[in-house]
């Protein structure tokens, strides 16, 4: 289910959010919390992309 529901959809954030930001100067995302964790996050997928995350609290 993981495979599906998460790592299915994780690349397509990760696009999401880069082409978001090829356009804007900065900008926030909101997830749900099981897409930030995991080799195949949407934090480390926007890292290989070159992109620099933060954690915001």
């Amino acid at each position: 289910m993981q495979k599906v529901l998460l790592d299915g959809r994780n690349p397509a954030l990760a696009d999401g959010i880069a082409s978001l930001l090829s356009r804007e100067k900065s900008s926030l995302a909101a997830i749900g919390v099981l897409h930030l964790v995991g080799t195949k996050s949407v934090p480390e997928l926007l890292r290989q992309k070159g992109l620099k995350v933060e954690r915001v609290y």
